[in-house]
């Protein structure tokens, strides 16, 4: 009888041991991860009433795990060099009845921030887990957690619009440059000033369309070839001037400046001879290259009604070779092509859109992209729908 009573006795101290175990508290397990996978080497710091009672980090995996005590009340930050911080709240008070309660699971992605993005909204937990006695199990603050999801989203979004900016504008810029050197003035006047709408008050854009606007003004006066050359290669950009400097200075052009490579001085009848030049390329069904010439034009130099008058005639002509795109999308391609903009941005909760007007031979096609907040992505060309890859392939010059 004697193993039988040692044996009972082991299995007592067993169970007893096991309930003190169990009432002590719950554990808390997770993973950190970022963009790229698993987060190494963040620090988590474990607050009790606002008071810091323990630090501990993640391994190489990202991994972390921890047990927190019944009848308290848990903040815990997750944080690491050059991300934005998250943080937990889990309440633990409330507990009558001893019992072995699932661990608790927190997995967080942390994430670099980008300039211009508010981010105060997530000094707030992220994520609240709390007691629940009638069900006797631990379980998150689902409202809480909806409501900082979707917080989250507005920041994901402003983050992308953001990246998108940029990324556009260094595309524009990278075209302009090109043309530029191409000497091809009026796409690189289009491109450079795409890039200023992206990126407002960004000093290369603007120097560029300075100088492509005096550029244009003398070509209808100048035969050289090499007009504009000082401005492929030199990088010592000047600081744009005023029209009203500009009209007013009857001063030799300083051969050490810039501007020193434009023939002649601007005159009140460079307007006229601007619309001789736009007028030559209708007559060679250069629609597109007209309209921006008219555009281009100063209405002071030139009477408001001719120039109108001939910009109508210029959009019927371009409509009549553009039957293939809608109303909308020509009317609102005259609208932003006045204004040198040829691409259009659109965000809202569920999608992003990304609107561009490509113009060949005078031939203009509309292309969408439509990212999707679940993931999906759509393209199309004037209403009808292409595959990413082909978007891809008749978007990359333009």
């Amino acid at each position: 009888m004697k193993p039988i009573v040692i044996y009972t006795i082991w299995a007592a101290c067993q169970l007893m041991f096991g309930v003190f175990a169990q009432t002590k508290g719950i554990r808390l397990e997770g993973d950190i991860q970022d963009e790229n996978g698993p987060l190494g080497s963040v620090t988590i710091l474990i607050y009790n009433d606002a008071r810091l009672i323990r630090t501990l980090g993640t391994d190489a995996e990202g991994q972390y795990a921890t047990d927190l005590e019944f009848n308290k009340n848990y903040f815990i930050s997750f944080g690491k060099a050059g991300y934005v911080s998250k943080h937990i709240q889990i309440y633990t008070t409330g507990v009558k009845r001893p019992n072995d309660y699932t661990p608790l699971k927190a997995r967080l992605v942390l994430f670099k921030p980008v300039d211009g993005v508010d981010y105060s909204v997530l000094s707030q937990p992220i994520l609240k887990y709390a007691y629940n006695a009638q069900l006797d199990i631990f379980e998150y603050d689902k409202l809480h957690y909806e409501s900082m999801q979707a917080q989250l989203n507005v920041i994901y979004e402003t983050e992308q619009k953001i990246r998108d900016a940029d990324a556009y504008y260094e595309k524009a810029i990278k075209n302009g440059d090109r043309a530029f050197l191409k000497k091809d003035w009026l796409n690189a006047l289009g491109y450079y000033k795409e890039a200023a709408n992206y990126k407002a008050n960004q000093p290369y854009p603007e120097q560029r369309i300075y100088e492509i606007t005096l550029i244009l003004k003398q070509l209808p006066k100048s035969n050289d070839p090499e007009l504009g050359q000082k401005y492929t290669t030199d990088t010592n950009l000047i600081k744009p001037k005023v029209q009203s400097e500009i009209t007013k200075s009857n001063k030799k052009p300083n051969t050490k400046n810039v501007k020193s490579q434009i023939k002649t001085s601007v005159k009140i009848n460079s307007g006229k001879q601007i619309l001789q030049h736009a007028d030559s390329l209708m007559t060679k069904k250069k629609t597109m290259d007209a309209m921006i010439m008219y555009q281009a034009i100063n209405p002071d130099s030139v009477q408001k009604d001719s120039i109108q008058m001939r910009m109508k005639e210029a959009q019927a002509s371009l409509r009549t070779k553009n039957k293939h795109i809608s109303d909308l999308d020509f009317e609102q391609f005259v609208a932003l092509s006045a204004r040198g903009i040829y691409e259009e941005y659109k965000q809202n909760e569920t999608y992003t859109s990304f609107k561009s007007y490509i113009i060949r031979d005078n031939v203009i096609n509309v292309y969408v992209k439509t990212a999707f907040a679940w993931g999906q992505i759509k393209c199309t060309r004037n209403g009808q729908d292409i595959s990413y890859y082909t978007y891809e392939i008749e978007t990359q010059d333009r």
